[in-house]
């Protein structure tokens, strides 16, 4: 654990992904604007709610009865972003015969971590309940959003997930600028590590992180792949070449992308094969 050698300074900068790439405020806006053109040219049921405040909403893409469903959440750092940033991954699942939903969920500092868990097993809940057709329910997260599916695998309505870009050890995140606002204590970054966690998870878990990457990103989903593995928790783990914390999307919404692919694979052989 390098990060542990770190001044603040140092420890700061090596989970500053924003800072590891250049024009990171052109890229959120193009997400944003390819967001919009995707609303515009595909119908989508927003704004559905699973709880009473404002970011307790979800975003649902049918691609038809009795398709699989992939729940997607955010990053963020648990305090910026929203479900709106990512609607333009929707039309590469819709075109694979996979529904999609984007979840939303209360952020720091309004929630904590304990809360921002509930809201995701409460969304799952939700589409369990209002979608009941679908053949199967299958987790996707990002960065934030990778850590927060990891810790909702347990929920009995899903078959397992997809984790890009994650973080699973809060230890560290707990002495930087993030927790600022987040505000975890050593009980709180222990109780929400995966990388942590005593209990063992059947379900398959597929981890991908980019090669160029941040060191502290890449042995992130290092360490807990190894863990899940010591565990022998089933999944896969990928470092993707030439890719960093955002063009990691790429793969994601590139039709023959390997995390597209991978998902389609997991969803396709949910149909006739246990999971492994």
């Amino acid at each position: 654990m390098v990060w542990k050698n770190f001044n603040l300074a140092q420890l700061n900068k090596a989970y500053n992904n924003s800072l590891s790439v250049d024009k990171v405020d052109q890229i959120y806006q193009s997400w944003a604007e390819d967001s919009k053109k995707v609303l515009q040219q595909i119908h989508g049921e927003l704004n559905l709610p699973y709880g009473n405040e404002s970011f307790q909403k979800i975003d649902y893409f049918s691609a038809g009865t009795n398709t699989p469903l992939v729940i997607y959440v955010h990053g963020g750092y648990w305090q910026a972003r929203s479900k709106n940033d990512f609607t333009f991954i929707v039309p590469t699942f819709l075109a694979a015969g996979i529904s999609i939903a984007l979840v939303g969920y209360r952020l720091a500092p309004s929630a904590n971590m304990t809360q921002m868990v509930e809201d995701i097993h409460s969304s799952i809940d939700c589409l369990h309940t209002q979608f009941p057709a679908h053949q199967t329910i299958w987790l996707l997260g990002w960065s934030a959003g990778a850590h927060l599916i990891t810790m909702a695998l347990d929920n009995p309505n899903v078959a397992g997930g997809t984790a890009v870009s994650g973080i699973y050890d809060l230890e560290p995140i707990r002495h930087i600028y993030v927790n600022e606002l987040l505000g975890l204590d050593e009980k709180s970054a222990f109780d929400h590590s995966p990388l942590k966690l005593g209990f063992g998870q059947a379900k398959p878990l597929d981890l991908f992180v980019g090669g160029n990457e941040l060191p502290e990103m890449l042995w992130q989903t290092d360490a807990y792949y190894s863990y899940r593995k010591s565990k022998h928790q089933p999944g896969s783990y990928s470092i993707l070449p030439n890719t960093n914390h955002y063009s990691i999307f790429n793969p994601i919404i590139e039709a023959e992308g390997k995390i597209i692919q991978s998902i389609q694979d997991r969803l396709l052989r949910s149909k006739s094969t246990e999971f492994k």
